[in-house]
């Protein structure tokens, strides 16, 4: 029991017994039921506190504390870009400075369509059957649904029509901040802006969007890093 607690019943203690001494019979057989209430109030509070501050606190595994921040930053809409986002720059690190190679698939060469095929297989775990293999195939396949470019999320494909006729179309993907990454002729992988006067801006021409709101759910319970988002 605190010492301050100790003093004070003590006070309460030597109050009693003066009125003990100057009241006789029945006064004393009230004081004696005023004591023994007030003890045991003080000692039910002393158990009490006692019983609070030795309470184990509730662990909650990481895994369940993982999946409540997906939960929460899914239903608060904040979230999902900037994860998909983050994924898709990770992967780029892997691909930046890949040559570009007509028909090529591989990190020793590669062009546009296949780095779209590629990126989706690896990072979304997308089912790249479902995609056409050649640029022309995925810049005008009917999948997905169209984006205005106002609306554009990080992992919406990005499709551009420029000269010559014969390399008509290219498609990249979007990163965030108006930017995209892409398997370029000239430089091979890279990442370039959206509003590039002298190229991309100007040749820009839609984007459709393929990941649904299932795939997103089932990419980021793949991907179990969503503790290192910040």
């Amino acid at each position: 029991m605190p010492p301050s607690v100790q003093e004070g019943l003590s006070e309460v203690f030597r109050n009693v017994v003066k009125t003990m001494k100057k009241y006789r019979g029945v006064a004393i057989l009230d004081c004696l039921w005023a004591w023994l209430f007030l003890m045991t109030i003080v000692f039910l509070g002393c158990a009490e506190r006692r019983h609070l501050v030795n309470k184990e606190p509730t662990l909650i595994p990481p895994a369940t504390l993982e999946k409540q921040r997906l939960s929460r930053l899914l239903k608060e809409g904040s979230g999902d870009k900037g994860i998909i986002e983050r994924m898709l720059r990770d992967a780029y690190e892997d691909w930046n400075g890949t040559p570009h190679l007509m028909g090529g698939c591989s990190k020793r060469g590669v062009d546009c369509s296949c780095f779209v095929r590629k990126i989706y297989e690896d990072v979304f775990n997308y089912n790249i059957k479902k995609l056409p293999r050649t640029v022309k195939g995925l810049s005008t396949m009917k999948k997905g649904r169209h984006i205005n470019k106002n609306d554009l999320q990080p992992g919406d494909l990005v499709i551009f029509e420029q000269p010559p006729n014969w390399y008509k179309y290219h498609v990249g993907i979007y990163l965030g901040g108006n930017e995209f990454m892409h398997a370029s002729k000239s430089k091979g992988v890279m990442i370039s802006r959206m509003d590039d006067p002298y190229h991309w801006g100007k040749y820009y021409s839609k984007a459709r969007r393929l990941l649904t709101e299932k795939d997103k759910q089932g990419i980021f319970e793949r991907n179990g890093s969503v503790g290192s988002i910040r």
